[in-house]
């Protein structure tokens, strides 16, 4: 992730690096901010970018929920990844003629009481890759159930433990793909010649359960094009 790249990072400036699950590179200082996803950095560092397509990802969701018009995020705006894609976030909600409340967290002790005050005053959570909010998922996932609205994530293992849905990341693929990229430097490559990439395989998971619980009717087109379904 993020923060053991960086530590890793400054701690040497020769031994090969592989970043996995970094939403960020650049905005992170991780990758020089000339270079793009697909290109070699010219350092000692390469690797594979977790970033979730976030306004997808909202499109996807509000056609699941059409009724929820009001969204809340938790987020720790000192984490660069979090406030790229809270950003994101808040661009795809206008275009969506959706309304968005974010509460900011600055430790996962900070969590539960947020999701509490934040789930009474949304129709619908919508819980982006931010180390500090996840670090304590199931206090947002419970706060959710108590209140009665939907939880979605960018992560697809977070649906089996209620989340609504999830039109996420594979992380088993963007572990492999990093792998690869490590196997390379291990049989002598150089990193800064290995370009770096964004993950390129997400999958939309849906649970059943957790629609009829909240008395919730998913469209039979979203069950069409779902990767998995949880009955």
């Amino acid at each position: 992730g993020t923060a053991g790249t960086r530590a890793a990072l400054k701690a040497t400036g020769k031994v090969p690096v592989v970043f996995s699950a970094v939403t960020d590179p650049v905005g992170a200082g991780i990758v020089p901010p000339s270079v793009s996803a697909g290109k070699p950095t010219g350092t000692n560092v390469t690797g594979v970018s977790d970033r979730w397509p976030v306004g997808l990802q909202l499109e996807a969701y509000s056609k699941i929920v059409p009724h929820a018009k009001k969204w809340g995020t938790i987020y720790n705006p000192a984490e660069v990844n979090a406030v790229l894609q809270v950003k994101a976030l808040e661009d795809a909600a206008r275009k969506l003629g959706l309304d968005l409340v974010t509460v900011t967290v600055a430790n996962v002790a900070a969590v539960r009481p947020a999701a509490q005050a934040l789930a009474p005053k949304v129709q619908a959570i919508f819980l982006l890759s931010d180390n500090t909010a996840t670090a304590d998922y199931m206090a947002i996932q419970e706060a959710s159930d108590k209140n009665r609205i939907p939880n979605f994530t960018g992560v697809n293992s977070s649906v089996a433990r209620g989340a609504l849905a999830a039109f996420g990341v594979d992380y088993f693929l963007v572990g492999y793909a990093a792998g690869k990229k490590a196997a390379l430097v291990l049989k002598g490559g150089n990193p800064g010649q290995i370009p770096w990439d964004l993950a390129e395989h997400f999958g939309l998971v849906i649970n059943q359960r957790a629609a009829r619980s909240l008395g919730i009717v998913i469209p039979p087109d979203m069950l069409r094009v779902a990767d998995k379904v949880l009955e």
